[in-house]
């Protein structure tokens, strides 16, 4: 079988990396002969880090020509359908979506994040193209409802879960060996921090820095989209002297999961982070900026602040709740449910 995944790949977003990692391992489990080509902005890269074959996202006679290679498509995962960061994003992946249509190339929206969308016209649009998929599986039921609401009803519409909970450790040795190289002991007590950059952040920023200028652990700050995030955690570095270590450059995401599964708490906006930390039982608190963040945390127990309303004092009460440990028992019982959700896109 030959099988083409169109997602937001090779632009180092360690969230999308972690889908597509689990996407291959996955397919590969269950059909070991199978051929993958993945649509990247870097195409070597990707190749490279997966043992598959890569084609140019933005070369339009690439994807047609694997298109018509492919006996499928698989869109996803991820939050691809959306127009709150630009329409842009929904109008790539609907456009390849129309692609298939015309290469006659059945396809899958797999563990899709959907919304949200502010355009009729996207919205319309997403519902035709998601009316003539073989298959739909979204990781949460909020995405459920708004297809149902624009009109979807055949195929059936599977409420899964992200594939991103399948991605393991790397582990205890390749951890102790990340913290070697970032100056920290392997009994060091450590925060990981992992923030992204959005409207409202310059006002919450000075209630982190106290929060974290009163506890004593080294901070673990990691850039989830290197290049994005690395200048907010520049400036954490810069308002906590000697205390923040940062990776030089991207980790794989089992690293990340390694380094998250040794840190004594995590506080973070980005969404795989939060997952990270569920799969791997670290006490977290997520900062919300998108209903995606809310939705995973409200279903394993992980307290949620909205960013406009986060302050120290809120940040402080989050945190201790995070840590205690009837928080965590339900946390893990409710990732193993998940995680045998996330199989079931498969």
């Amino acid at each position: 079988m030959k099988i083409l995944i169109s997602g937001y790949h090779g632009f180092g977003n360690t969230g999308d990396e972690a889908v597509l990692q689990a996407i291959v391992e996955g397919l590969r489990r269950r059909e070991p002969g199978v051929e993958i080509c993945v649509l990247s902005n870097d195409p070597p890269l990707t190749a490279a880090a997966y043992g598959v074959r890569a084609a140019n996202r933005w070369q339009q006679g690439a994807i047609w020509r694997e298109l018509r290679w492919a006996d499928f498509l698989i869109q996803g995962g991820g939050s691809l359908l959306q127009d709150i960061t630009s329409r842009h994003s929904a109008l790539y992946y609907l456009g390849v979506l129309q692609m298939a249509r015309l290469t006659h190339t059945p396809y899958m929206l797999f563990a899709q994040g959907v919304g949200p969308l502010r355009s009729s016209f996207l919205c319309g649009l997403t519902a035709r193209n998601a009316r003539r998929a073989k298959a739909i599986t979204v990781r949460d039921e909020g995405s459920a409802q708004l297809l149902r609401e624009w009109g979807v009803r055949k195929p059936a519409i599977h409420v899964t879960a992200d594939p991103g909970l399948l991605v393991a450790s790397a582990g205890e040795a390749r951890r102790a060996e990340l913290l070697r190289a970032l100056d920290l002991a392997s009994d060091q007590p450590y925060m990981a921090i992992a923030l992204r950059e959005w409207p409202g952040l310059t006002q919450f920023l000075p209630h982190l820095v106290e929060l974290l200028q009163a506890r004593e652990e080294a901070l673990l700050v990691l850039p989830f989209q290197f290049e994005e995030d690395l200048p907010l955690a520049l400036d954490l570095s810069r308002a906590l002297p000697n205390r923040v270590h940062l990776p030089p450059k991207n980790l794989h995401p089992a690293d990340y999961a390694a380094v998250i599964q040794g840190a004594r708490a995590l506080i973070a906006m980005r969404l795989h982070a939060m997952i990270f930390a569920a799969t791997q039982c670290t006490p977290a608190v997520a900062l919300s900026y998108d209903p995606k963040v809310d939705a995973f945390c409200h279903s394993v127990g992980q307290p949620v602040l909205q960013l406009p309303e986060a302050t120290r004092p809120k940040l402080e009460e989050c945190l201790q709740q995070c840590l205690a440990s009837e928080s965590q028992e339900f946390c893990k019982a409710r990732v193993t449910e998940l995680q045998a959700d996330a199989e079931r896109n498969f």
